[in-house]
């Protein structure tokens, strides 16, 4: 798949304007958007209930490999407030992989994660590229020049470069 965006803008209600014509053409994998600044088992089941997923016992074999997938099958018991701050991106990545998306959008995701977390974290995200579109969008350079072989610098709302981070 490839996620193509042509003339994208956005302005905030407040006038700010976040996006300015912006056109990209995005491959399938990791894809860096950089710029400034400015559960529990019974959820996840409740989400793919919620995206479409009604059959009983496919829902629990979706919900067990997602589990197993962004390792949060040991804690499939605990309460999705009791989860750590890793574990609730975990989370929400499951939610995202429910329904096979072929497209998934991340904003900040090592946010305030220790380095075990985020390099786990990271991990999960680059195994997900390989078979979707995966836009991490973020501040952290080298969260970006790790795990994308393409990339976009936003400033100002438009796109300032693209190309390969280690360009």
């Amino acid at each position: 798949m490839e996620l193509t965006i042509r003339n994208l803008s956005k302005t905030y209600a407040n006038g700010v304007r976040a996006l300015n014509g912006v056109s990209l053409t995005i491959p399938n994998g990791m894809f860096g958007l950089l710029g400034p600044n400015g559960a529990g088992k019974s959820s996840l089941d409740h989400f793919a209930s919620l995206k479409g997923i009604r059959d009983g016992h496919e829902r629990k074999l979706a919900v067990e490999a997602l589990l197993h997938q962004t390792n949060l099958w040991a804690a499939r018991k605990k309460n999705l407030g009791g989860y750590s701050g890793g574990m609730r991106q975990r989370f929400g990545i499951a939610v995202a992989l429910l329904g096979s998306p072929q497209l998934i959008i991340v904003d900040e995701p090592t946010a305030g994660l220790d380095p075990t977390e985020r390099n786990r974290f990271l991990d999960l995200l680059s195994e997900i590229g390989e078979n979707v579109v995966v836009i991490l969008s973020t501040h952290i350079v080298e969260d970006v020049t790790e795990l994308c072989s393409n990339m976009a610098i936003i400033a100002g709302g438009e796109v300032v470069a693209t190309g390969q981070p280690a360009e």
